[in-house]
């Protein structure tokens, strides 16, 4: 343990994610923390002012600077560009979202909020981590908890716009704060309402095929939603998926264009999820299938509630690689006809896998 620049000034610098606590208690924990964790990254990528991170706190990131305190301009360009990376992703997942879950739908409703203190700070070296320590710290956590009537804004304490230009915070809303063993805070809050207008416009991506002629078809007594969850999460395929050794993928949730690799014993096979959309009782999910550099295909599955169960429809769509010309599709031809038949025999073990209860 090493103690480094004692009872310094820095400043403290806290992105927080609001709407994390109704977030993870009233949707699925397993994908809401994957969404907050994504989210984490995207703050911790848009770091351009090298703020040193201290801790990540389940929802927010607390950060620091010992030296080069930035000026008020800078802070504002730091916030604006998490607050577009954050949003900007929040529409990623938006636009490129496969899943029905409470978590994956209501990810959009999430927020951001900031708060920058200026204050004595204890740093402490423990093995690679960085760690701040003493009152102002503590402050600047208490700082989350206040009177502000906004989801998203900057909140700074008169401690570090002291040191600024006083012209610069004409616009500012004075807030004033009472906390234990601090007694009263000065403080100073904009609303981020003015970035709002940088943020990309979500696309409309909801498809679902008006006909489908099957190649396989079942009964499965389980609900869709059950269902469509098992056949969406890849990781699963492990228990379907006849001879897969290893799945190879991200941490990531699956959603359009998500990849992930199926390896066997003789070759491995990219699953890309292309398409995804739900009409009234009806449910769709398609992948882009290549094995090597001339084997490309789709597979395809509409999924249409009956009376509380499912059923299963099953297809397989060509494509045509313009490039690979027709080796390409000779070789596809031969591999969809094998392909066809395991796909049978991993659906009966995929019924069952859905019907346990």
């Amino acid at each position: 343990m090493e103690q480094k620049n004692s009872n310094k000034t820095g400043i403290i610098f806290i992105p927080d994610i609001s709407g994390f606590t109704k977030f993870v208690s009233t949707t699925e924990i397993e994908h809401s923390r994957k969404i907050i964790g994504e989210l984490l990254e995207v703050l911790l990528d848009s770091n351009i002012l090298e703020f040193v991170p201290s801790e990540i706190e389940g929802d927010a990131i607390l950060f620091y600077k010992m030296r080069d305190i930035p000026s008020l301009k800078e802070i504002l360009t730091q916030i604006e560009e998490m607050f577009l990376n954050f949003h900007n992703y929040l529409i990623d997942i938006t636009a490129t979202n496969i899943c029905t879950c409470g978590a994956c739908k209501s990810a959009h409703n999430l927020s951001l909020k900031f708060i920058i203190h200026l204050g004595e700070v204890h740093e402490l070296k423990i093995k690679q981590f960085n760690n701040i320590m003493g009152a102002d710290v503590i402050l600047a956590h208490r700082l989350l908890k206040n009177s502000v009537g906004l989801n998203e804004y900057v909140l700074f304490t008169e401690m570090y716009l002291n040191t600024q230009n006083e012209k610069d915070i004409n616009e500012y809303c004075v807030n004033l704060e009472h906390y234990d063993n601090f007694g009263e805070v000065k403080t100073y809050y904009l609303s981020l309402d003015y970035l709002r207008e940088k943020i990309n416009k979500i696309p409309f991506q909801n498809f679902v095929p008006e006909t489908f002629n099957p190649d396989i078809e079942m009964k499965i007594f389980a609900d869709p939603f059950s269902v469509y969850s098992v056949l969406i999460d890849n990781s699963k395929k492990m228990d379907w998926v006849p001879g897969i050794k290893r799945i190879i993928e991200d941490n990531k949730l699956n959603r359009i264009n998500h990849t992930h690799i199926c390896e066997f014993d003789m070759m491995d096979i990219e699953f890309t999820t292309s398409s995804a959309g739900t009409s009234g009782t009806k449910r769709f999910y398609s992948e882009n299938i290549k094995v090597g550099k001339y084997i490309n295909f789709t597979d395809e599955y509409l999924l249409v509630e009956d009376n509380g169960n499912t059923n299963l429809y099953y297809r397989i769509v060509k494509r045509m690689d313009n490039e690979a010309g027709i080796l390409s599709g000779f070789l596809t031809n031969i591999f969809i006809l094998m392909f066809i038949g395991k796909q049978k025999r991993a659906l009966k073990k995929f019924k069952s896998l859905c019907e346990i209860k």
